[in-house]
């Protein structure tokens, strides 16, 4: 029986890029969707060796509280790029299998994950349940793939994020860097040329 793994991702360009990388590289067979009944049809009828996960697909969250609570041994990818994560670290380690990568991914680095020598373990474990910092939360704002919202400076007591334009904005774009930050510990303000100001809270 060919080994599988099923790719739950709304990007059309990530799933191809995933596809290819497992048919020039594996011997998996793939099963692919978005689909919230599918991917619970799938997860039913078939045994995955890794489950990969974009963690904006809306499908995501209640998809992985589904097969965490009927097979919490199963290995899960889950590709993301906010601070937001479904588990704790503490309750993901003792409990589950359960591997966490930040985009932008590097696509052969999965690679390691669904390889069955390489030991299936979180490379960020514990690296973001506090990024209270401007310095932490610098590192790990990324823009790489904006096309807006491009640059960023840490200069003294505050992230600048600048816009390549004064006289528009990018809703999504901004929503993407908002979620990277906490507001227990920072402030988040848009001014008024549409530049991203982020400052520790109370400084």
């Amino acid at each position: 029986m060919d080994k599988k793994i099923l790719i739950i991702d709304e990007s059309k360009s990530c799933i191809e890029k995933l596809t290819i990388l497992f048919e020039e590289h594996t011997s998996f067979a793939t099963n692919v969707t978005s689909n919230y009944d599918e991917a619970i049809a799938f997860f039913d009828k078939n045994t995955y060796e890794n489950i990969i996960i974009d963690h904006n697909c809306k499908t995501a969250n209640p998809f992985m509280d589904y097969i965490l609570e009927k097979k919490p041994e199963q290995k899960v990818i889950l590709l993301s790029d906010t601070l937001d994560c479904p588990l704790s670290c503490e309750d993901c380690l003792h409990s589950f299998k359960f591997v966490r990568l930040l985009k932008p991914i590097n696509f052969k680095e999965i690679l390691k994950f669904v390889s069955a020598e390489y030991i299936f373990e979180c490379p960020n474990k514990f690296r973001f349940e506090k990024v209270d910092t401007l310095e932490k939360l610098f590192d790990f704002i990324h823009l790489d793939n904006n096309f807006f919202y491009k640059e960023k400076e840490l200069i003294e007591d505050k992230i600048l994020i600048k816009p390549i334009s004064s006289e528009s904005i990018n809703f999504g774009e901004l929503s993407k860097i908002e979620a990277f930050i906490s507001l227990e510990y920072f402030t988040f303000k848009v001014q008024e040329d549409f530049m991203v100001e982020v400052m520790i809270k109370n400084s």
